[in-house]
């Protein structure tokens, strides 16, 4: 029934709870998992202090590559992590390191994958936040092929 599953992985304990989720279902149905990190690829702002009030403006490119960098490490050791959590498991497994809008990338990544199911956590938002912003599970949860499952 769910030949290939997809487990986005923020670092947040909401993942890790998708993950455990995932990996249950993969062992059930003999899945293969698919682990997707995404790193934002925004411009960092520094404050400069030159009077009653700080003034932003945008970082360099030396700092911004040392942010997008770093981004990389963190999300290269979350899917290390979680890699190492599945092939204990004797689950295949793939990951997949993406930088750009989280809704969008996830998304993609089903299609690319043939995805039949997507685990993944809930973060939690304010319901303000979540009229404001939106939430990524809502956002996938619209715009995929495929099923979800939304663990909280």
């Amino acid at each position: 029934m769910f030949q290939k599953i997809l487990v986005p992985l923020d670092g947040s304990e909401p993942s890790s709870k998708a993950l455990e989720y995932g990996i249950n279902v993969a062992k059930k149905f003999r899945s293969e998992i698919i682990l997707l990190h995404i790193y934002s690829k925004a411009v960092p702002f520094v404050t400069l202090e030159t009077g009653a009030l700080p003034t932003p403006t945008v970082a360099s490119a030396e700092i911004t590559a040392e942010v997008i960098e770093a981004a990389k490490r963190i999300g290269n050791k979350i899917l290390a992590e979680a890699k190492n959590a599945v092939q204990k498991q004797k689950i295949p497994v793939k990951v997949v390191l993406k930088e750009g809008d989280a809704v969008h990338e996830i998304v993609r990544t089903a299609k690319e994958e043939n995805i039949d199911l997507i685990v993944m956590g809930a973060r939690g938002v304010s319901r303000i936040k979540e009229l404001l912003l939106g939430s990524v599970s809502h956002g996938v949860c619209r715009k995929t092929h495929c099923s979800v499952m939304i663990i909280k």
